[in-house]
């Protein structure tokens, strides 16, 4: 990243993308101010209503924030509104206390977003005060007034850093399907041992013939029903007969 106005990390354009970053520029600080308090009528709202209406804000606000985070890497607008940003969010979380846990999320995942491009240009000129931020949030990740899980998203911020922005898979993760052979790879190289399958596992993979009476023997066809039976639910046998009583029936009546 070049220095000076490169490193506010603003291209440079056309009359036409001056006016695009403009307007987009405009949106940005629309959504942003729009997402940085929650709606005027959330506390008055009780039970599922109110738990639906806040994560669908706090969702808002995670994806709008993610957007200028990207918006920033690509250099489309200027790098002093990641601290804009950063100063707006810490400001009000710290104003609402316990309410505003939400914006100290928005933090996290803010620097989540940008952390891997800034946090390393090593020829930025304002590395240091973004780096001043990362020491703000371990100080505020020690502070009890704010819940558990928020305190554990600064600490994953900051263990993240410390790895270089590398996402680390912990131990126990679920990572999604795995196929067999890297299971049997993955056992082998943990335990140093074979998985031995069983004879009744090689035969339902097909590597090994069947046993007798592992299969299930096809059970014998179920004979077709007594005519008399299709009568009981109006079957094709009696529908002719039925016809003609119900003809009958309303001739007797319209007659």
């Amino acid at each position: 990243m070049d220095k000076g106005d490169k490193a506010d990390g603003q291209k440079e354009g056309t009359e036409e993308d001056k006016e695009f970053r403009r307007i987009l520029l405009n949106r940005c600080q629309e959504s942003f101010e729009k997402y940085l308090k929650p709606p005027d009528n959330l506390n008055d709202l009780t039970g599922d209503d109110y738990t639906e209406a806040y994560f669908k804000y706090k969702n808002q606000m995670l994806g709008n924030i993610k957007f200028v985070g990207q918006l920033l890497i690509e250099r489309i607008l200027s790098a002093k509104l990641l601290f804009v940003c950063l100063d707006e969010l810490w400001h009000y979380g710290e104003k609402q206390g316990k309410q505003g846990e939400a914006q100290f999320e928005c933090v996290c995942t803010f620097l989540t977003t940008i952390g891997p491009v800034y946090d390393v240009a090593q020829d930025w000129n304002r590395r240091a005060d973004l780096q001043q931020w990362f020491h703000k949030l371990e100080e505020k990740s020690r502070d009890e007034n704010l819940g558990i899980r928020v305190r554990c998203l600064m600490k994953d911020v900051l263990d993240l850093r410390a790895n270089g922005w590398r996402q680390v898979v912990k131990p126990g993760k679920v990572q999604g399907p795995s196929k067999l052979r890297d299971i049997h790879r993955q056992h082998v190289e943990e335990k140093g041992e074979d998985i031995v399958l069983s004879k009744t596992n090689l035969e339902l993979r097909g590597l090994a013939p069947p046993s007798e009476g592992l299969l299930p023997t096809p059970s014998a066809a179920p004979e077709p029903p007594a005519a008399d039976e299709w009568a009981t639910v109006g079957g094709r046998k009696n529908k002719p007969a039925q016809q003609a009583a119900a003809a009958a029936a309303a001739a007797s009546v319209w007659g």
